[in-house]
């Protein structure tokens, strides 16, 4: 199939199927006499997987060392990269949840002060969103 038949059956556009290619995601594809490229079903596997790669969080940079050309996947490395990101989101994510907890506080203080008729000045929102920062 051409690209733009890839294109139409995996809701990726042919640029970034294109730019794909130059960044080493997709292996080499065989050309046919008129010189478009000729793409098979094991190109739709693959952006498959970049899809699910970068759904789960991964880099286009990244991809490439977990994703082989010739199928032969290094699963101690996809497992230990998998960790490492399960990892790095569970951090990612206690982090969001101290984050809301310091604006939640935030806005409770402030409306207290502005609902008792109290004018922060600005010096001390300052203030405030920086220790809220921390």
């Amino acid at each position: 199939m051409k690209i733009g038949e890839l294109a139409a059956q995996t809701g990726i556009a042919a640029s970034t199927i294109r730019f794909y290619e130059k960044q080493g995601l997709l292996p080499k594809v065989p050309r046919n006499d008129g010189g478009y490229r000729v793409y098979d079903d094991t190109i739709k596997a693959r952006l498959d997987c970049i899809r699910l790669g970068q759904k789960l969080g991964f880099s286009l940079q990244e991809l490439p060392k977990l994703l082989s050309h010739d199928n032969n996947l290094d699963h101690a490395l996809i497992m230990r990269r998998l960790t490492e990101k399960q990892q790095e989101i569970t951090i990612m994510m206690q982090q969001l949840t101290v984050q809301t907890q310091q604006i939640a506080a935030l806005r409770q203080h402030l409306q207290s002060v502005w609902d008792s008729g109290a004018c922060v000045p600005p010096h001390e929102i300052a203030a405030l969103l920086a220790k809220a920062g921390t």
